[in-house]
């Protein structure tokens, strides 16, 4: 499993959809989105949607919340028209999954919670269409939607695809403690999230894997 030599960190930190990776200020996002190292394995591409936001203004030391939900909802206005020229165009919705789940946080923090889901909604969107012209990326984006779904408190549609990818068994070790996470703090299910630690103890056959899993139950809160 090549995912087990990665760092997860945690998720306050995203990289830049470009051959240079830059780092990028601190996010407020769910630790699904940690998940997003999984696309390491698709030939490097990762991403945050913010990093159009900041590298146009590599000097802006003064970003208000508003200056960055505008730079959000411009970049997303600019990402989708390079969809609508090329509906294939990975990095784009990758980064428009990414936009719209900001967009989605700060609406949420802003108490606009109808606002919140519905970019929340348009992210999981982004993150289909993106399995639909990526078959090597359909894992990472079952996650995206997922978590997404998730958010918007479509638990049982997000929990339908997180046992598809278990079933999948493409990385039985991560689906399964990232499911624990869901099933322990979205729908405070104690038991069934100790089902799954205990099975992503169970897939661990080296003792590298038993010490990964260790470190991600610990990161994750589920020991």
């Amino acid at each position: 499993m090549e995912e087990k030599n990665k760092k997860i960190n945690q998720p306050k930190k995203i990289k830049v959809i470009k051959k240079k990776r830059k780092r990028l200020t601190q996010q407020q996002i769910i630790k699904l989105v940690a998940i997003i190292l999984m696309l390491v394995f698709v030939g490097g591409i990762i991403g945050g949607s913010l990093a159009s936001v900041f590298m146009k203004n590599p000097a802006g030391s003064n970003y208000t919340e508003v200056d960055v939900q505008n730079q959000l909802i411009q970049s997303a206005k600019e990402f989708e028209q390079k969809i609508a020229k090329d509906p294939k165009d990975t990095e784009s919705l990758y980064n428009l999954v990414e936009i719209y789940s900001q967009l989605g946080y700060f609406e949420r923090n802003k108490k606009n919670e109808e606002t919140a889901i519905k970019n929340f909604l348009k992210a999981v969107d982004y993150a289909t269409l993106l399995k639909d012209v990526s078959p090597t990326m359909a894992t990472s984006a079952d996650y995206l939607r997922a978590g997404y779904l998730g958010e918007a408190g479509k638990l049982d549609e997000a929990k339908v695809i997180y046992e598809s990818v278990i079933k999948g068994n493409t990385d039985p070790l991560i689906s399964r403690i990232v499911y624990a996470d869901f099933l322990k703090n979205k729908m405070k299910d104690d038991a069934a999230a100790s089902i799954q630690v205990q099975a992503a103890k169970d897939a661990a056959v080296t003792q590298a894997e038993t010490e990964y899993v260790e470190s991600l139950l610990k990161q994750y809160n589920l020991i």
